[in-house]
Parts: C-alpha cells; sequence; structure tokens
C-alpha cells in the first residue's frame, strides 16, 4: 500500500470473511485497522464476525494517523497515531488469528495490543522491541511458546494472565527483563525458560523468572544489531532490503534490528539510489566510511551491540558531474590514484566523500597519478565520476 486507508480498494466485502492469510506492507491507519479486526473475527464494537484471517504479515507495515476509529475499548474510542508501536486494542478479542509477524520496526506494544487472542500458539516479538504493556498475551489458550528479543527490557502488569497452556519461553536478553507481571494461571511451573549462555543464575535470582520449574542455558549469547538507513538508498543483508519510506513528511521503516550470535559477522551490501552516493556509515558513532569496499561493509567478530547509520548524500552536492558510461579507467595501488584513458591535458578533480576537493591536477599523455592518503574518495575525470577507496 501507497496510501493509509486504502485497503478495502483491494479487499471486497464479498472476500473479506474468506481470507484466511494476509500479508500488507505500507502505511495503515485506522480504517486498515478496523478492516483488518473484521477480517480477524472481531468488529469496531468488539463483536463476534464471520472473518477467519489465521495468519497476519506485518513485517513491513507501519502506522499512520487518520482515517476511523477501530475499535470501543474500555476507554473509549481509539485511533491510529503515527507510531513505531502496536496500537492500543490493535488485535484485542480477535478469535481466528493464529500467528501474528509484528512490524519490524515496532519499539513496544501498546495496552490490550493482544488482548483475548485465543487462538495465538506461538509469538515473536521482533528486535527492538523494549516494551510490552498491560494486558497482552493473556486469555490466549492455546499459546504455548513466547520469543523475547535480546532488546526486551520490561513486561508490564496482566501479561500472560491465563494462557492456560504457555509451557516455553525463550528469552535472549542477557540481563533478566523487569517482570511487572505474574504467570497466574499458566504451566510454567512445568515449563521451561531458555536464556542466554551464562544467564541462569541472573534469571534464577530474578523475581517472576524462576517461578519457571526449569531454566535451561542456549548455546550461545546473542546480540543486537540495528541497522539505521537515511533515505537516498538502501541497505541489504541476507534477504531482506533496509529502505525508508516518506510518507506524510516523515520517515517510517528506516531502522530494522536482528540478533546475532556472539562471535558472528554480518556482510551489509549498501546500495545508494541512482543520483546519491554513500556519505557517511558508522558503527557505535565510530566512522567507517573508509572501510567499505565495492559497496559491501563486513563487521565480524560481533561480542557487543551494534548499531550502524548509514548516510546518503545527493551525488552533484559531491562532484558537479554524473555517473556514466565512459571509456577513463580508474584504478589505486600503492598510496596513488592512477586514471587511464584521459586526453593530454585533461583536469582531473578529485573530492572527499563529503563533496571537498583535495586535488585538481591535469594529465600528462593519458596517464594521471594522484598521490593521496587513505580514504575514500571521489574522481571526476573525462566527463564521468568514479568512486574509489585507498
Amino acid at each position: 500500500m501507497t496510501e493509509a486507508g486504502t485497503l478495502g480498494t483491494f479487499i471486497s466485502d464479498a472476500d473479506k470473511y474468506t481470507i484466511t492469510e494476509l500479508t500488507v506492507s505500507g502505511p495503515l491507519n485506522g480504517s486498515d485497522l478496523r478492516l483488518i479486526r473484521d477480517m480477524a473475527g472481531s468488529d469496531h464494537n468488539r463483536q463476534p464476525t464471520g472473518g477467519k484471517l489465521s495468519i497476519l504479515d506485518l513485517r513491513d507495515a507501519f502506522f499512520v494517523s487518520g482515517g476511523s476509529w477501530y475499535i470501543e475499548s474500555f476507554s473509549g474510542l481509539e485511533y491510529t497515531i503515527h507510531s513505531s508501536n502496536l496500537p492500543d486494542y490493535a488485535f484485542a478479542w480477535c478469535p481466528s488469528l493464529e500467528s501474528v509477524t509484528l512490524p519490524k520496526s515496532l519499539y513496544e506494544l501498546q495496552y490490550w495490543s493482544l488482548h483475548w487472542c485465543k487462538n495465538l500458539n506461538e509469538v515473536v516479538f521482533p528486535v527492538g522491541v523494549t516494551k510490552i504493556n498491560s494486558n497482552n498475551l493473556n486469555y490466549s489458550d492455546n499459546l504455548t511458546t513466547v520469543h523475547l528479543p535480546s532488546t526486551i527490557e520490561t513486561i508490564e502488569d496482566g501479561c500472560f494472565y491465563s494462557a492456560t497452556n504457555l509451557t516455553n519461553i525463550y528469552c535472549l536478553a542477557t540481563e533478566p527483563p523487569t517482570l511487572n507481571t505474574e504467570f497466574h494461571n499458566t504451566n510454567i511451573s512445568n515449563g521451561t525458560l531458555y536464556v542466554p549462555k551464562g544467564c541462569s543464575d541472573k534469571y534464577w535470582r530474578a523475581e517472576g523468572w524462576s517461578s519457571f520449574g526449569n531454566i535451561k542455558e542456549l548455546d550461545h549469547v546473542w546480540y543486537e544489531m540495528q541497522i539505521r538507513v537515511l533515505t537516498g538508498g538502501s541497505v541489504k543483508y541476507n534477504d531482506y532490503l533496509i529502505a525508508p519510506v516518506e510518507y506524510d513528511g516523515l520517515t517510517f521503516n528506516e531502522i530494522e534490528a536482528f540478533d546475532v550470535i556472539e562471535g558472528g559477522s554480518v556482510t551489509l551490501f549498501i546500495i545508494p539510489d541512482d543520483g546519491y552516493v554513500v556519505s557517511h556509515v558508522s558503527i557505535n558513532n565510530n566512522d567507517v566510511t573508509n572501510s567499505i569496499v565495492n559497496n559491501v561493509l563486513t563487521i565480524e567478530n560481533i561480542n557487543e551491540v551494534k548499531h550502524v547509520r548509514v548516510r546518503f548524500t545527493d551525488a552533484s552536492s559531491a562532484v558537479n558531474e554524473t555517473f556514466a558510461q565512459h571509456d577513463v579507467q580508474v584504478n589505486t595501488r600503492d598510496g596513488e590514484i592512477i586514471v587511464n584513458g584521459v586526453k593530454n591535458g585533461d583536469k582531473v578533480n578529485v573530492f572527499n566523500i563529503s563533496g571537498g576537493m583535495v586535488a585538481s591536477v591535469r594529465s600528462v599523455g593519458q596517464e594521471c597519478r594522484i598521490k593521496l592518503p587513505k580514504g575514500m574518495y571521489i574522481v571526476s575525470a573525462g566527463g564521468s565520476s568514479f568512486k574509489v577507496l585507498m
């Protein structure tokens, strides 16, 4: 979807009670959420419908303001807002939902977002979620397993209440999250809590978590890898593409996070849009722009949380040339930029990645050599531009 409030133009009244699986990307507002709830067996007045939607994938969706109210809650009429959180009461009382893939840039579940979804069977919270607010995953009769990411910090009261078949929780946080709830009317006294390697003692001593009959350590520790991509390009890792979306004056889906096993490595493919170049890349606020080779950044031996930021800039602001097909060749060797295929006397300009000129030399014959320190440069020669790494 490119415009919030238009989901109903894709799904007719005749189809909405027959669809069992739905994947939505793009902006969603209250009107869209009202329709999804209707398809999942509960309308905006909390009355049952004939909806059969069981599998809902919102990985690439995000919530914006506007549209109609989507539910009348205990507090009144609920509307969506621009937010990276799952709205209050979003899927409360939706009986047909069995699996929900939550938005990848989610930070929090708001109050009662997944309340009384009795047929949910397994929930995986995306990396980046730090808080689960009150009364989520309660009265979920078929819920057996919950996966909590390394970023989880707080779980509020009423969560998991009367999830009678809940027996397994995987929690990848190395510090036990603050648990302001109790596992009333669950089966966790006979269940298992799985925690990172070396963390079981912490969980045994942590209030609430010691209620589990078994606490087992997994084989590894996981660390959050967070990627933030500013507009002008995208970043690809594995089969996922992080590409910011501008909507209604705001930017969405520019942040994505995932967990990496301790000692593991990640390869990022940094892809500028047409007319843009990479201007700055940092890891935990340390500039690593010069570590990029052929638009690839590899981060090895990960043993801490990593926050990667990627910024692009308009190529015309770096050099007053366009990238084009050309006969000119640019190479680097022994601390020199070597330009071949230019005409005798042609000017070769070299800019740093921020657009500042660092050298301007006229060629002798068809070759030009420029000695420069290590770094990333843009070379303008023969009417074309090249990005090189020394």
